[in-house]
């Protein structure tokens, strides 16, 4: 199980207690968000698979500490798109794959595609949002 403040850009558990001294609630600085979406819900045969992905930094208060403003920068942001099919509910009567596969007991992957990188090296200024919005790739194999 995940930590109760779990983030992707290393926020990590805040009642964690380390051998260095706590910082006081209000010198902390808010972890960024970011949101995916896509244009549908159900993509069918055929569908091109558009994605949105949404990078804000909340303000600060202007600056944070020495006078400095807080930035964001993102070296290399990539990420995969799996199509998965259920083949039976009852998964444990399913034969078990290989331990190299990437699919699991009960599922066919139809389809995989990784994106290496679709932005990099950029900066998300301070109390900014950054959006990009990407085609994966031109169709949904058909099964």
């Amino acid at each position: 199980m995940l930590p109760p403040r779990f983030s992707i850009f290393g926020g990590g558990d805040s009642k964690k207690s380390s051998g260095s001294p706590r910082r006081s609630p209000k010198s902390e600085l808010p972890s960024p968000t970011i949101k995916l979406r896509t244009d549908k819900e159900v993509y069918r045969p055929g569908d091109a698979v558009v994605a949105t992905v949404e990078i804000a930094t909340p303000d600060a208060g202007g600056v944070a500490k020495n006078g400095s403003v807080c930035s964001l920068l993102i070296k290399r942001l990539g990420f995969e798109v799996r199509g998965i099919e259920k083949l039976d509910s009852q998964w444990f009567a399913a034969q078990k794959t290989s331990p190299e596969s990437r699919q699991r007991r009960g599922e066919y992957a139809f389809m995989d595609c990784s994106v290496p990188s679709i932005v990099s090296s950029q900066i998300v200024s301070c109390g900014t949002t950054k959006t990009c919005k990407c085609i994966f790739f031109s169709v949904i194999p058909f099964a």
